[in-house]
């Protein structure tokens, strides 16, 4: 899949692998109010992702669902509570990750970046 993503506004579900290894030239993807699940492995390797917005309407995002996304630098999630899949962002390249203020806790066996003990990103 190439080109420019535009998802829906209507859209509730993404599912698993829907844009696995997809090469929109989208870098910047905001979801609309009213998605609530987005699916393992949905994103999966969308190498030319940078930037990701996830709206307060999101319950939960799925096991890799942005794994390997190599060029995700921001994070936005809105979501005052969500559930995060194991390894969600593992091989990302997270250095801004912005929370809802009325989000208290992050659990600590999701990790948001891959880390080796020598470094993390």
């Amino acid at each position: 899949m190439t080109g420019e993503l535009n998802l829906g506004q209507t859209l509730e579900y993404i599912g698993n692998g829907a844009f696995l290894k997809a090469a929109f030239k989208t870098k910047t993807l905001q979801i609309h109010e009213g998605l609530e699940s987005i699916g393992v492995s949905a994103f999966a390797q969308y190498r030319n992702l940078e930037e990701l917005i996830i709206p307060d309407s999101a319950l939960e995002i799925g096991t890799n669902a942005f794994s390997s996304c190599t060029n995700l630098k921001s994070l936005t999630l809105l979501s005052v509570e969500i559930e995060i899949g194991p390894n969600a962002f593992e091989f990302s390249e997270l250095i801004n990750v912005t929370l809802h203020t009325a989000a208290t806790t992050i659990s600590n066996d999701v990790p948001l970046i891959h880390c080796d003990g020598k470094s993390c990103g």
